[in-house]
């Protein structure tokens, strides 16, 4: 074997170990380590809820959130730079989670971050919702830490329709008239979203047009429905779909910006895409599982839940 052959091999070798070194050790710079954050105060304009410096001594369900804003002051800390602090509420009946408000962290030390009513997904039969509440906070590698205590808040309903008229105002139906959905609350109101192309979408449609005819078996003074259709439509198109193609006798919304999409997102807490809700007269949303049974069987459920008779 010449010289210039054994250098060439001693080069390869070296560049092989050096290759596989860099993927066997833990890369210089990865933070590994969970930020802190403890809950050091909880209040509202008029009252102090619960106060670490006192004891930390708080009764689950004492008081009751209404229309005033909710404070939380915490200490957070962390040894690189923060990204993120927010509050989670836990459905106190499912164990569900939801992350309800989040901001940007900022650096270590106390914070304050706050939420209201109108933040928390409407999923509680009861006019007052009940949910245990705890704040996260996350780093820019991801890491992330639960304060070790959680109280529980009886927490006002936000009725849905109220809080859309407030949000979005009036909403324009396809053929131009304006809707006020304040006008749904306290109602039944249903309210689909679709995309084009959706053939389930369509069915359930036709499904609630036979439903409006029906007048025999459902009072349409007790109900609504709005169908929605997503930016996959144009405007046109989607007028064309109800006046020409399906002559639907309801509602229905070009929700081509996604802010009615939106809005309905953040109450139920997840994304939307091919759904039916149903709105009950006292706030509580049910969403439509096509596993539990048939579209038409969901409406008589929705209905006779919401009126003890048809």
């Amino acid at each position: 074997m010449t010289v210039r052959t054994k250098t060439a091999l001693i080069t390869l070798t070296m560049a092989m170990l050096l290759l596989i070194s860099c993927h066997t050790e833990s890369p210089a710079g990865i933070d590994n380590v969970d930020p802190s954050v403890k809950i050091l105060t909880v209040y509202t304009d008029a009252d102090t809820i619960y106060d670490s410096a006192s004891g930390g001594a708080y009764t689950d369900f004492s008081d009751t959130l209404l229309t005033e804003q909710l404070y939380i002051k915490a200490e957070i800390g962390d040894d690189q730079e923060l990204y993120k602090v927010g509050i989670i509420a836990e459905d106190v009946l499912s164990g569900s989670e939801y992350k309800v408000t989040s901001s940007s962290a900022g650096t270590n030390g106390e914070t304050v971050i706050s939420t209201s009513f109108r933040d928390f997904p409407i999923v509680q039969d009861a006019p007052f919702q009940r949910f245990y509440l705890k704040l996260f906070v996350s780093d820019d590698s991801e890491n992330t830490a639960v304060s070790q205590i959680k109280f529980g808040l009886n927490i006002t309903k936000p009725y849905p329709m109220i809080l859309l008229y407030e949000q979005l105002g009036l909403i324009t139906e396809i053929e131009g008239g304006s809707v006020d959905f304040r006008n749904k609350n306290g109602e039944l109101a249903f309210v689909q979203f679709m995309s084009k192309g959706c053939l389930s979408c369509v069915e359930e449609a036709r499904e609630m047009k036979a439903v409006y005819a029906d007048t025999l078996n459902y009072d349409l003074s007790k109900f609504s429905h709005s169908l929605l259709g997503n930016d996959t439509f144009t405007e046109l198109e989607f007028r064309d779909f109800k006046l020409r193609q399906e002559k639907l006798p309801f509602d229905c919304f070009w929700d081509g910006d996604g802010s009615v999409k939106g809005f309905f997102e953040g109450l139920i807490g997840k994304n939307i895409e091919n759904q039916v809700f149903a709105v009950l007269p006292n706030g509580k949303i049910e969403e439509y599982d096509y596993l539990s049974g048939s579209f038409h069987d969901w409406i008589d459920l929705m209905y006779d839940t919401a009126y003890s008779t048809k």
